[in-house]
């Protein structure tokens, strides 16, 4: 009998995926237009970001919200992909097509904030990281615990790594 679980093969096909890391968007006056009406039209959501949305965000502790309140700042790092949640990574990301189908595989995942595209820590940041210098660029203040979860996520991947040595 197999000890290997379900979330076990995921995490397996997940870090078998290519995991060329995306270009974030920084932009929050970003045209959304047409994203909207893309993904919208296979009757998705589209999570419309702008810099209020995005500051309210950030005032709060991030411990304060769930990832449902997060999707707006994913939605703007990456607005041309359609936001979903799966059984395993809260936060994962598809194409859609013009006719608003979504095209599987998706091109990205993360398990938490504190993780990295598709668990990849070679060639990708930790989505808080990525989330913290949305902030930087667009001169929004965040609660102190926003930079507090990127520094407990990079002791913690420190101490993995010195396990594996």
């Amino acid at each position: 009998m197999s000890n290997t679980t379900t979330k076990d093969k995921a995490n397996a096909a997940n870090k078998k995926r290519p995991s060329k890391a995306l270009t974030p968007n920084f932009d929050l006056g970003y045209d959304q237009g047409e994203a909207t009406k893309r993904i919208t039209k296979g009757g998705y959501s589209y999570f419309g970001f702008g810099k209020a949305t995005i500051e309210g965000l950030a005032k709060r502790s991030v411990g304060s919200l769930d990832y449902n309140e997060c999707r707006p700042i994913i939605q703007c790092l990456y607005p041309e992909f359609l936001v979903c949640s799966g059984l395993f990574d809260p936060v994962i990301l598809f194409k859609v097509d013009d006719a608003g189908e979504r095209i599987d595989p998706p091109v990205a995942s993360w398990a938490r904030l504190t993780s990295r595209q598709n668990e990849d820590r070679e060639t990708t940041p930790f989505l808080i990281e990525t989330i913290l210098l949305l902030f930087e660029k667009n001169a929004i203040e965040p609660h102190s615990s926003w930079k507090e979860l990127l520094e407990k996520a990079k002791e913690r991947e420190e101490r993995a790594k010195r396990r594996e040595i």
